[in-house]
């Protein structure tokens, strides 16, 4: 397709005239220099796309599948309570020194589920302290109740 602004056939995005969230339907094709110089800054498809899902992840709409400790409804993250105790127990357990391995084996040990049902593997416990959303709560701000009584955690 040819970019509506410097005529480059090639790889070109679809630029909305008057903003989505603002009743824009009107869509010019530009190439990835043109469309980057509209918006101010270099863009890339992967540039594009990781700005997509952090806007939506910051609008609190689903941008993947569901997030351990959120469920999806109506399009949009919602608390999962049971699963968000279990991230909180995480982020308390690094803490306070334990290493991803010990902290998969007391969950496992106390019968917390993953989302599909399984296990949890020291890749989960991973997954999960490496999460934005879950860095963003658990890290500064909301801090949950230790809901689970896992002993001695010296």
């Amino acid at each position: 397709m040819i970019c509506f602004e410097c005529g480059e056939e090639g790889e070109v995005h679809f630029h909305h005239v008057v903003p989505k969230s603002k009743g824009g339907r009107k869509l010019l094709p530009l190439c990835l220099t043109c469309h980057g110089l509209v918006h101010e800054r270099k863009m890339t498809s992967s540039a594009l796309t990781r700005a997509a899902i952090h806007r939506r992840r910051d609008m609190g709409l689903v941008y993947n599948h569901s997030v351990f400790g959120y469920d999806i409804k109506n399009g949009k993250l919602v608390d999962n309570p049971a699963e968000l105790k279990a991230v909180n127990n995480v982020f308390k357990l690094k803490r306070h020194g334990f290493s991803l391995h010990q902290i998969a084996k007391k969950l496992n040990a106390i019968g917390v589920a993953g989302k599909r049902g399984g296990k949890f593997y020291a890749s989960t416990v991973k997954a999960i302290y490496d999460n934005d959303l879950h860095k963003r709560r658990f890290n500064v701000g909301e801090q949950l109740n230790f809901f689970y009584n896992f002993g001695d955690l010296k």
